[in-house]
């Protein structure tokens, strides 16, 4: 199976994490790391998830249903439903377990961009 293409608009800078605004969403801005779209093969299942999310699934209805007066931005729902979807598909079912991937994994993080809860 082929994955598709990525574009331009699918790795947006995101709001929050200790990655925002610093490259994770391939992006680089004269850093001497690796940028995040170094992090994983092109190939790699958790492009395909990104492409899939970003690009192809309307989330409008969760984004107008999803805000908060109080407090700090909220995570984005967009980050949510990749870092969900890839965790369902490879087989992990537990919140805590797919929490300690967002900080420990590589396709976790790049997924969340570096925004882990916390």
């Amino acid at each position: 199976m082929r994955t598709p293409r990525r574009s331009k608009s699918a790795h947006r800078t995101l709001h929050r994490g200790p990655f925002s605004g610093s490259g994770i969403g391939c992006r680089r801005r004269g850093s001497p790391w690796l940028g995040a779209c170094d992090w994983l093969p092109e190939e790699h299942l958790a492009r395909f998830v990104a492409d899939l999310v970003d690009e192809h699934l309307d989330l409008s209805r969760i984004h107008a249903a999803y805000t908060e007066g109080r407090g700090g931005p909220p995570y984005d729902p967009r980050l949510m439903v990749r870092i969900l979807l890839y965790g369902y598909t490879t087989g992990m079912r537990s919140s805590r377990a797919i929490e300690r991937k967002c900080v420990d994994d590589v396709p976790f993080r790049w997924l969340a961009a570096g925004a882990a809860a916390g």
